[in-house]
């Protein structure tokens, strides 16, 4: 396998910052999934479950490691939830010195947060300021694009990371500390941070729509866990956004098990991979009962994603490094559907983007033509085709390189 750190970009005029695809040469490309994992109170597991890693990675060359948040929690040596400061322990204790096998301890990790990494004052803040080649979350929205080249293929596969704590708790709920957490940021009702959020995420699947392989990757689940998806404020307008592109699979973790089901006419995979540490959680049975798929309970593990040309394949790996049950998907077709535009932002929100990285680079993102959406504004129901300053308005993404 040969991955080339120099970006390419998908439009010749498209500003790099924001939209950089990292060429892999290989048949397949690997990615290790795994959500719900630094805690010190569970460390034997935790350790298992990287050296599974580990295992996998050398089998697979993989390529990087996705992390779906609750990333640092309370317990053991630890009283506190998420971390306190840039260069809290945690960071060394719960994360380097475990994540340090040989194939694993070069990858780049891809992270989100969860609620745990909220609970604390400013934790969420400190997690993104961490300062680590391998630790990346450049942003609260940021998508990367792998572009793999095979011996008779060259296809492309779209990683949408998204923080989903506020569409999922809305602006009051959750610990004390989340929405004073929201608050510091201005994420509020009066700044229509819940609607400018979630036209992020329709514009980007709209950016990533040519792709073969689109996966949107969040902490809370759209489907996997009903009574969590119901408890929710708005990850039911998620999932009509994951419909909607028919993306190739949403993977979250949050619920602490290892579990898949197809939906949307067998178009979409639904993945949870929650279970690389923490306690482990009773089965929670999907939105739709119906929907074909598996969930494995009280026990710890992984996930890991293998692309090819014919198929995205998902094996859901124990902490014995033992495939328990796997599920694949087919390369996806552009969907004709538009965006609606009506609450696309600068990019230069905060309601959208961590200061850290708007940087000035915000201000000069050139236009992208042609680009087809809609508003719910009465006035203006008919397709409009934007040509001017569209990517003022709608293009707010944040790509890091591997």
């Amino acid at each position: 396998m040969i991955i080339d750190s120099k970006s390419t970009s998908s439009r010749e005029t498209e500003s790099k910052q924001f939209f950089e695809t990292t060429l892999i040469s290989a048949e397949t490309a690997g990615f290790l999934l795994i959500g719900d994992w630094g805690d010190d109170q569970n460390i034997e597991h935790v350790k298992k479950v990287a050296d599974a890693m580990n295992i996998q990675a050398t089998a697979r060359n993989s390529s990087a490691v996705i992390a779906l948040g609750d990333n640092f929690y309370a317990g053991g040596r630890y009283d506190y939830e998420g971390v306190k400061a840039i260069d809290d322990v945690k960071f060394e204790t719960l994360w380097a010195d475990i994540y340090n096998g040989s194939a694993i301890e070069s990858l780049p990790w891809y992270v989100v947060l969860g609620n745990h990494d909220w609970y604390t004052n400013d934790s969420n803040t400190f997690e993104m300021l961490y300062d680590s080649s391998k630790w990346q979350i450049p942003d609260f929205f940021y998508t990367k694009r792998f572009q793999i080249q095979t011996s008779t293929s060259l296809f492309n596969a779209s990683f949408i990371f998204i923080e989903t704590d506020l569409l999922f708790y809305g602006y009051q709920q959750g610990s004390e500390a989340i929405p004073a957490n929201f608050a510091k940021l201005g994420w509020s009702a009066a700044n229509a941070t819940v609607e400018k959020q979630l036209a992020w995420i329709d514009r980007a699947l709209a950016e990533a729509n040519n792709d073969q392989y689109v996966f949107l990757l969040g902490h809370h689940p759209t489907f996997t866990c009903v009574s969590h998806v119901l408890e929710s404020v708005n990850m039911l307008s998620v999932l009509e956004l994951v419909n909607k592109w028919k993306i190739s699979a949403f993977v979250n973790g949050h619920q602490h098990s290892l579990a898949y089901y197809y939906t949307n006419d067998n178009n979409t995979l639904q993945i949870q991979s929650g279970a690389g540490g923490t306690s482990l959680a009773l089965p929670c049975a999907p939105v739709n009962s119906s929907a074909p798929g598996k969930e494995l309970a009280q026990t710890y593990g992984f996930s890991h994603l293998e692309l090819s040309s014919s198929a995205a394949i998902f094996d859901f790996v124990d902490e014995n490094s033992n495939t328990v049950f796997s599920a694949s998907v087919s390369p996806r077709r552009p969907v004709d559907v538009k965006v609606n535009c009506e609450f696309l932002t600068s990019a230069c929100d905060s309601s959208i983007h961590f200061k850290r990285a708007l940087g000035d680079t915000c201000a000069n993102i050139p236009a992208i033509d042609g680009f087809l959406c809609y508003s719910n504004d009465s006035a203006k129901n008919s397709e409009v085709l934007l040509a001017v300053s569209i990517g003022i308005i709608c293009v707010s993404f944040v790509v890091w390189k591997i």
